[in-house]
């Protein structure tokens, strides 16, 4: 059984590591050379689809537990906030992609905390 599990834990790490860069690269030919000027139309997307294979994956599979129920008061004050500033941050970094290459961008990524 621990076999199976790290070879469930190498396959979802090298997959993480495969899909940030190609998404990187993808969100850099979309708004470039395909002259999609809509950062935070593409930040959405990206949002929404995240958030329709999480519920998926929680509601339907199973995977995670649902342990407890999260009131309107700790939504509001907690969960919402970090998604804001989450969607900002996104969307910045997205309409970056217009102005800068790829490469000045990560190299801007590696000075942050």
């Amino acid at each position: 059984m621990a076999g199976l599990t790290q070879v469930i834990t190498v396959l979802v790490c090298t997959v993480y590591m495969l899909v940030g860069p190609l998404l990187i690269m993808s969100n850099k030919y979309l708004l470039t050379v395909s002259h999609f000027r809509y950062p935070i139309m593409l930040t959405t997307m990206h949002q929404t689809t995240s958030a329709l294979c999480c519920a998926v994956l929680v509601r339907v599979f199973r995977l995670v537990p649902l342990t407890h129920d999260v009131s309107w008061r700790v939504w509001r004050t907690n969960i919402f906030l970090v998604g804001l500033t989450t969607t900002a941050a996104l969307c910045t970094g997205n309409a970056s992609y217009m102005y800068l290459t790829v490469a000045f961008v990560e190299i801007l990524k590696g000075f942050t905390p």
